[in-house]
């Protein structure tokens, strides 16, 4: 032991009464040492039992369940409406009134909501799937193009849905606005007031410059 081995060694007394004194202490610990894990009791540990194996089962059986029941519904929905042109026009009718309704932008609801209440239901099959693709379009760019700020593209200018809707925002605009207050056509509107240029005068001129 190291506690023997220093009474040997020549050492001056504070090094040798130091080593010593280390050694006692070391002599003198009791290590406590973690209990032993056998393979087989580890192995027990992760491995599930066979009631948690059959609950795994039972329970993903029951999904699967539920999955292709929600399958077989939607299909046997979608043979009714292929099969029933009534409710498929139906359908039809109240999405699009919807989404014209509910377009997350005050403007648009106001006039493309307006107008499906009004012409929607009248509309043909075909027409309504026109105005569908109308629907499908950005609110920032269908805003300018319904308000004349921009030109549309040529496959919406075409589109008969469109042209409806698109004539009578025309109106609506020519009905409750000022039209002193409207950018020319083809201009895009100025956000904020001007009280210096209004703008249907032309040139535009430069705002004084406050000192």
């Amino acid at each position: 032991m190291l506690s023997r081995a220093c009474k040997g060694i020549s050492l001056n007394t504070f090094t040798r009464s130091s080593l010593c004194s280390l050694a006692d202490h070391w002599n003198g610990l009791h290590f406590q040492s973690a209990p032993f894990t056998t393979s087989a009791q580890s192995s027990q540990a992760v491995t599930p039992s066979t009631q948690e194996l059959q609950q795994q089962q039972t329970k993903q059986q029951h999904m699967r369940q539920q999955s292709q029941s929600q399958q077989g519904q939607q299909s046997s929905h979608a043979r009714t409406l292929q099969q029933d042109p009534v409710l498929r026009r139906k359908v039809l009718l109240n999405r699009l009134l919807y989404r014209s309704r509910q377009r997350g932008f005050l403007e648009m609801d106001l006039l493309v909501g307006i107008w499906a209440e009004k012409r929607v239901p009248e509309l043909s099959e075909d027409n309504l799937h026109q105005f569908e693709l109308i629907l499908d379009q950005e609110n920032p760019d269908l805003y300018k193009w319904l308000t004349g700020q921009e030109q549309p593209p040529a496959d919406i200018a075409n589109n008969t849905a469109y042209q409806a809707l698109a004539k009578d925002v025309s109106l609506q605009l020519r009905d409750h606005i000022d039209q002193t207050a409207r950018a020319p056509q083809g201009k895009t509107w100025i956000r904020g007031w001007d009280d210096w240029n209004k703008a249907s005068e032309a040139p535009v001129e430069p705002s004084p410059q406050l000192k």
